[in-house]
């Protein structure tokens, strides 16, 4: 939601200027890439992916994940369902 994008561009900005807040948001993040790393094995296994391959893609996700967050914030014509498509579009050619 619209909320939660506002939240994680207002916190960015106050990690930027905040070093024990930076370390924090550093430290969450870690945690949320963990995540996802466990996520993706998962999924790899579950759709016979070589997973080092598909694990690679990692930073990809974390990108497409947070520009989708910051852009519904900070750009009101930002279309939704054209992102989301291309990128799982984009996931589908990476992952041949």
């Amino acid at each position: 939601d619209r909320d939660l994008s506002k939240l994680l561009v207002q916190l960015g900005a106050g990690a930027a200027a905040d070093e024990p807040l930076g370390h924090a948001l550093s430290e969450r993040f870690g945690q949320v890439q963990e995540e996802l790393s466990t996520t993706l094995r998962a999924w790899a296994q579950e759709n016979s992916l070589d997973p080092d391959k598909v694990q690679s893609y990692d930073q990809l996700m974390r990108g497409l994940i947070l520009g989708f967050a910051v852009q519904r914030y900070l750009i009101e014509s930002f279309d939704e369902d054209t992102y989301i498509a291309n990128s799982l579009e984009l996931m589908a050619i990476e992952t041949k």
